[in-house]
């Protein structure tokens, strides 16, 4: 009877070492202490991630990177308002699909020309969530500026998908810049805007 059961135990933790292991913890992040960079995971699963903390001050520089892959990311009132010169508070490139949500107040800034979310051509963002964001492009210079969500300022002003599915957003370009879509094109059409389904033409 022993035999019996021992034998039926080990059949058992056999049979479920064969499945994979899920429902990992949420990765926690404080932008406050240094660079947050995220990349694709190698499980091809991301367990999701939540970013707290302010950037900003000068001695306290940093920003949100995404590079590839598909992640959820959750703001929890995160303030960067000191990226770091030439970036964005958070930069989404190399074709990585990133949702944010968004819980409590958060504020984004751009550096200079910079987006405060850049979202790279390929890429895509989406927003969701009950909190709120406000998103801001850094200062710019004359015949230059960026959006505050989509792209800076350059002679390539293409930006990725993004899509806001609830929250509240308040986004806010810089001149030539718009609200959310492209950044000031020298030489080219004004900026082009991202529109909600449902909301009317610029």
């Amino acid at each position: 009877m022993k035999k019996r059961l021992l034998a039926a135990a080990v059949a058992v933790l056999m049979v479920v070492s064969f499945f994979p292991v899920s429902g990992y913890a949420a990765e926690q992040h404080d932008v406050g202490k240094g660079d947050v960079s995220i990349s694709a995971h190698s499980s091809g699963s991301c367990p999701g991630h939540v970013i707290t903390g302010t950037s900003g001050s000068l001695m306290n520089q940093h920003n949100i990177s995404i590079s590839g892959g598909t992640h959820t990311i959750t703001l929890k009132d995160v303030n960067i308002a000191t990226p770091g010169i030439g970036k964005s508070a958070i930069d989404i490139q190399d074709g990585a699909n990133v949702t944010i949500v968004l819980e409590g107040s958060n504020s984004l800034y751009g550096a200079t020309n910079h987006p405060a979310i850049w979202v790279e051509e390929g890429s895509s963002l989406t927003i969701e969530g009950t909190g709120s964001l406000t998103a801001e492009a850094g200062t710019s210079t004359p015949s230059t500026g960026a959006a505050a969500i989509g792209s800076g300022y350059g002679p390539n002003t293409s930006f990725g998908d993004i899509t806001i599915n609830s929250g509240t957003v308040i986004a806010k370009g810089s001149v030539g810049g718009a609200g959310i879509g492209g950044g000031y094109e020298p030489g080219g059409s004004p900026a082009r805007q991202s529109r909600l389904p449902g909301s009317p033409p610029p």
